[in-house]
């Protein structure tokens, strides 16, 4: 119990140093975001990975000054949700507003988040060529098979290191491009 952080910080660090070869794929979606001009800048997530993209969605906004979209609002997911189901509201959002020239990142741990598939599905559909994706757990999830080269993976079994790990670099781009 007494070396539980210190075990546990340094699990964390191993961790990220591990993931060194996304570096280049890091550079690569930044400085796709940072090209952005007009167009907008989409990042969607359930659960905590919902609470990272709205957190990264502002600083890009902010600091960056990327045009980002806010498809993470309570009431727009109730009433989507509500109307149309869980699985479609990324969907109805990036149909309702996105251009093929947008860029969408799609977060999920486990890489078989429903919405998250059917996102990534209209998307392509709609032409959008820049579709990311941030998962964890199974190196062949579904989400990560459907993003191929455009997919980040955090090899870990744990919730809170992937969630972790995809904020590190996604606050770690907003630091770069601001």
């Amino acid at each position: 119990m007494k070396r539980f952080f210190d075990n546990y910080f340094l699990s964390f660090t191993d961790k990220i140093l591990e993931h060194k070869e996304t570096n280049p794929k890091l550079l690569e979606l930044a400085h796709k975001i940072k090209n952005l001009k007009k167009n907008k800048l989409y990042i969607f997530g359930n659960g905590g990975s919902l609470s990272i993209a709205n957190h990264v969605q502002l600083d890009f906004m902010n600091k960056c000054k990327i045009n980002t979209y806010q498809g993470n609002d309570a009431g727009l997911i109730s009433c989507f949700t509500n109307d149309y189901g869980y699985e479609n509201w990324i969907s109805l959002v990036l149909k309702k507003t996105a251009t093929n020239k947008d860029l969408v990142i799609l977060i999920s741990s486990s890489g078989k988040s429903k919405n998250m598939l059917k996102a990534f599905k209209t998307a392509n559909k709609m032409g959008i060529k820049n579709i990311y994706s941030l998962t964890g757990f199974n190196k062949s999830n579904p989400l990560k098979k459907m993003t191929k080269n455009k997919s980040l993976w955090v090899n870990s079994k744990s919730y809170n290191f992937i969630e972790n790990i995809h904020q590190i670099w996604l606050l770690a781009m907003v630091d770069y491009l601001s």
